[in-house]
C-alpha cells in the first residue's frame, strides 16, 4: 500500500495498513490459521480508511464553501456603504459587522453595548425607547404587535456630526440547541440628503412667502409698519403706563405680540413669527408667574430680545432672493389722526376733492384689509386636518 502527502492526517493508519499487508505477504504467515480472518479484518480496515478519507474530503470541500460564503457575503456587506450589524437582547453587538461600523463609530463596535455607542449623540427619549423595546419582552408579543413596536422605534440617530436612517429587523439564529434571539440594526448615512431635503423645503417657504408678499405688498408694508410702530412707540407706552399692574402691562404686550405674529404667519415669514413666538411663551409665561414680578423684570425681559435686527434679519433675507425690484420695507408718513381732521376741514373750504382725498387717507379698503384671509384660513384648517367650504 503506497502512502499519499494529500491524506496526511491519516499517516499513521496508512502505515499501520501498510504493515498488516506486509504481514499477509509474509511466507511464513501463509500457513497460519488465522490468516483468514487477518485477511477480512485488514480488508475491513482499508474500507474504513477509505471512507474516513471520503468523509474528510467532503467536510474539507464543505468548509472551503463555507469559507467562501462568507468571504463573500461579508464582501457584500462591506461594499454596501451602510452599517449592518446585529445585537443580542442585553444590546451588546455579535460578531460579524460590516466594514462600515467602524467608520460610523470609529472602533470595533464587536462586543460593545448599542447604548453606550449612542447616547453622547442622541437625547434621552431616543435611548429610553429603543433600551424599552428592543429586549427579551419584544418577543413574547404577536406578529402585530412587534410589527407597532418596531415603528416607534426612532428611524434617525446621530452619530458625531452625522445623521443617519435606522431599521431594525428581528432575527433568529437557530442552533441545534436552542433558538438565539437577536435585532438586525441597518444604519445608513442620509446627512446629504436631510441637509438638501431641508435647504429645498426652506426654499419652497421663501417661494410662497415671496409670492405672498408681492400679490399683498401693500398690506405686508402695512405690518412692517405696525411692528416698527410697537417696538418704537408702543412698548414704551405700555411698560411706562403707571395706571396699569403688572398683569395688566403683560396681558396687552402677549396680546399685541400674539398680532403681530398672526400678521406674519399670514405671509409666512418663519424666522419673524419664530422670533415673536419666542417673545410670546415669554410673555405668557411672566403673566402666568406675576405675583412676584415688577416692571423692571418686564424690562430686563424685553431688553434681551431685539425686535430692529428680527426684522433686518428677515427682510434681508428677502431681498437677497427677491432683488430691489420690490421695495419690501416702504416708509410711511405718520399723522396726528386730530390734524388730519382738521386739514380736512381746512381743505373743505377750497376743495371738495381735496376733502374727499384726505378723508380717504384715514381709511383703508375693507376688501383689501380682508382679502388675505380667506387662503391664510384654509392653509389653517389643512393643518388642524378639518374641511371648510372656500370663501371670498
Amino acid at each position: 500500500m503506497e502512502f499519499n502527502d494529500s491524506n496526511s492526517i491519516f499517516q499513521n493508519e496508512y502505515k499501520i495498513l501498510e504493515n498488516a499487508s506486509n504481514v499477509l505477504r509474509d511466507e511464513d504467515f501463509k500457513e497460519n490459521p488465522i490468516r483468514k480472518q487477518y485477511e477480512e479484518l485488514l480488508t475491513g480496515y482499508k474500507k474504513l480508511l477509505q471512507q474516513s478519507v471520503r468523509i474528510v474530503n467532503i467536510s474539507d470541500k464543505q468548509q472551503n464553501f463555507l469559507y467562501k460564503l462568507q468571504s463573500d457575503l461579508k464582501n457584500i456587506l462591506d461594499n454596501t456603504e451602510q452599517g449592518i450589524f446585529t445585537v443580542n437582547l442585553d444590546l451588546i453587538v455579535n460578531r460579524g459587522c460590516s466594514a462600515e461600523c467602524k467608520r460610523i463609530f470609529g472602533q470595533n463596535i464587536e462586543g460593545g453595548n448599542l447604548i453606550s455607542l449612542i447616547k453622547p449623540y442622541n437625547d434621552s427619549e431616543k435611548i429610553k425607547l429603543i433600551e424599552s423595546i428592543l429586549n427579551k419582552d419584544f418577543f413574547d408579543g404577536d406578529g402585530l404587535n412587534r410589527q407597532v413596536m418596531l415603528m416607534l422605534l426612532p428611524n434617525e440617530l446621530k452619530v458625531g456630526e452625522r445623521v443617519y436612517g435606522v431599521s431594525y429587523k428581528p432575527v433568529n439564529f437557530d442552533f441545534k440547541e436552542q433558538v438565539e434571539n437577536a435585532f438586525m440594526i441597518v444604519m445608513t448615512d442620509i446627512t446629504e440628503k436631510k441637509s438638501i431635503k431641508s435647504k429645498m423645503e426652506e426654499e419652497q417657504i421663501i417661494f410662497k412667502c415671496i409670492t405672498r408678499i408681492i400679490s399683498d405688498i401693500k398690506t405686508f408694508s402695512m405690518c412692517i409698519r405696525e411692528y416698527r410702530n410697537f417696538y418704537s412707540v408702543k412698548l414704551p407706552e405700555i411698560i411706562n403706563n403707571s395706571r396699569k399692574n403688572v398683569f395688566d402691562i403683560l396681558n396687552e404686550l402677549f396680546r399685541t405680540v400674539h398680532t403681530l405674529k398672526g400678521n406674519f404667519a399670514i405671509f409666512e415669514i418663519t424666522w419673524l413669527v419664530e422670533f415673536l413666538d419666542d417673545v410670546e411663551q415669554k410673555m405668557f409665561l411672566m403673566r402666568e408667574n406675576h405675583e412676584n414680578l415688577t416692571i423692571q423684570d418686564i424690562k430686563n425681559a424685553l431688553n434681551s430680545y431685539d425686535f430692529d435686527f428680527a426684522l433686518t434679519n428677515a427682510l434681508n433675507r428677502l431681498k437677497a432672493i427677491i432683488g430691489n425690484k420690490w421695495i419690501l420695507d416702504q416708509e410711511f408718513a405718520v399723522i396726528d389722526i386730530q390734524e388730519l381732521k382738521a386739514a380736512e376741514k381746512k381743505a373743505a373750504e377750497f376743495s371738495r376733492e381735496l376733502e374727499e382725498t384726505l378723508k380717504k387717507m384715514r381709511y383703508s379698503s375693507l376688501c383689501e384689509m380682508l382679502s388675505i384671509y380667506p387662503e391664510y384660513v384654509q392653509r389653517l384648517a389643512g393643518r388642524l386636518e378639518k374641511s371648510i367650504v372656500p370663501f371670498n
